[in-house]
């Protein structure tokens, strides 16, 4: 019996959050604008750490939700795109709208996040970097996610899940 080495993945995220206004349109909202840069390492690979790194820089706004009743307790839309930055022929990009909102029940937060995406014309050459890269990514990452964080004393553990039903 032989065993294939498995390549082993890391990855690492670098991101940052910026407000730009609030109260533009008198519902105590704020306009951010917010950076995500991840890499994917692997580990295991002699000559090549970097799998790839992937760029999402979005635009959102968030609106609070101030009633102590509900564990609603804001709400944001945004636009996000994504991107691997690849030449064309292995260009990975695609953009989306979405809306999401944050509960908290107890200690426990929950931000579900369902987006659309935003419609690309098909490519017709994949020498050309117009044109759909991805037509079929929503089998991969479907249609949303939830966000499930909890804080504990000085720590703060999130979990992210994502399902192709």
């Amino acid at each position: 019996m032989h065993w294939k080495a498995l390549t082993a993945w890391r990855t690492q995220a670098l991101s940052f959050k910026k407000e730009l206004t609030n109260n533009l349109l008198g519902l105590n909202e704020s306009l951010f604008v917010a950076y995500t840069q991840t890499s994917w390492w692997q580990t295991a690979a002699a000559s090549a750490p970097f799998r790839e790194t992937n760029y999402e820089p979005e635009i959102f706004i968030q609106f609070p939700h101030d009633h102590d009743k509900t564990a609603l307790k804001s709400y944001k839309i945004g636009l996000v795109h994504q991107s691997n930055g690849q030449s064309v022929e292995k260009s990975s990009s695609w953009n989306r709208a979405y809306l999401s909102g944050l509960f908290q029940y107890g200690g426990i937060i929950f931000e579900p996040r369902a987006w659309y995406r935003l419609p690309e014309d098909e490519k017709t050459n994949i020498n050309e970097a117009s044109g759909d890269d991805n037509p079929d990514i929503h089998n991969y990452l479907v249609y949303g996610d939830i966000k499930i964080s909890y804080p504990y004393k000085k720590n703060f553990f999130t979990m992210l899940i994502r399902n192709n039903l």
